[in-house]
């Protein structure tokens, strides 16, 4: 996916395979490579579009908890769709707003691809609204790019934010009483921040004053980049899509999670919260309870919030 430099945003594109009638994955593995239904057509299938984590300076799209993710909705709750993991710039070589301008860009360009209906050569057929997903610094890069998505009129079908990385203050009481975790060390978020958003970021160029509500100040309206602080006026138009938080117990960043979760709801947005036993990014893989509960509820998103399936024959 070109960037206006003509350089490139990668894109990573999965299918998970169809279940068997005994449950297991069925021989015809990914549609991506031009599988058809019993019926000799196309499936239809929603788009995920996933922010990896890595504190907005490691990482790539070859991420798998997402993948991992979306495996596990198929194989318990029979929700299928395609996942777009997305190889956003990262800090320090590149710093805000770049890797949210990348993840601005993927929205659209996807979403552009959903409502042309097809993806990957005509070989994936897509049904809308797009859906968004990220876990860590992921989830608040996502949540930057949802709302400014809002705002440009891109229907979105739900987000699914996992321990968001949310605020640069670093100064919630979570900071504090979690700051020994050894998952996600508070020196190395500090630190992060301080490279993600280094002095003067406000001050972006005229043509970049558009993004700041959402890429600098969160969802559309307090200071400093921090998603967390600000989502009424994307909410409040009743656009801002069903939204799934999930944190940690023992997380540093569990405090953001929750503070984000209780504005969207203050502004009106559908929203639900699941809270894991455990650190960062690891309670939704070793708490079990809390991890079917959080499948649970993002596969009542996505089925309610996905248009009806259409049969497209093949030629």
């Amino acid at each position: 996916m070109p960037r206006p430099d003509g350089s490139k945003v990668a894109i990573l594109l999965q299918v998970p395979p169809r279940l068997a009638a005994d449950g297991g994955a069925a021989e015809e593995a990914l549609l991506a490579s031009g599988a058809r239904d019993e019926s000799g057509g196309w499936d239809e299938l929603p788009l995920l579009v996933w922010f990896h984590g890595g504190g907005y300076t490691i990482g790539n799209n070859k991420d798998t908890y997402g993948a991992t993710l979306a495996n596990d909705l198929l194989k318990q709750h029979g929700v299928r769709f395609a996942y777009a993991s997305v190889e956003y710039s990262l800090a320090p070589e590149h710093a805000f707003p770049t890797p949210a301008l990348d993840g601005l860009l993927a929205l659209e360009f996807l979403n552009k691809k959903v409502l042309e209906g097809r993806l990957a050569e005509a070989t994936l057929r897509l049904k809308g609204p797009i859906h968004v997903g990220g876990i860590s610094a992921g989830a608040g890069l996502a949540a930057s790019v949802v709302a400014e998505g809002v705002r440009r009129g891109v229907r979105m079908g739900s987000f699914f934010c996992d321990s968001p990385m949310l605020d640069p203050s670093c100064a919630s009481a979570s900071y504090q009483t979690h700051s020994t975790t050894t998952v996600c060390p508070v020196e190395w978020l500090h630190w992060s921040w301080e490279v993600y958003l280094p002095e003067g970021s406000e001050r972006v160029a005229p043509e970049l004053r558009g993004l700041l509500p959402a890429l600098a100040r969160g969802c559309l309206a307090l200071p400093a980049a921090a998603p967390a602080r600000a989502t009424r006026a994307a909410a409040a138009a009743q656009s801002f899509p069903p939204t799934l938080v999930c944190t940690a117990t023992a997380d540093p960043l569990r405090d953001e999670g929750r503070e984000y979760l209780r504005r969207l709801g203050e502004a009106g947005a559908e929203v639900a919260h699941v809270e894991f036993h455990g650190s960062h990014a690891m309670g939704i893989m070793l708490d079990k309870k809390g991890r079917n509960k959080a499948l649970a509820e993002w596969a009542r998103m996505l089925v309610q919030n996905t248009e009806p399936t259409q049969r497209v024959r093949a030629a």
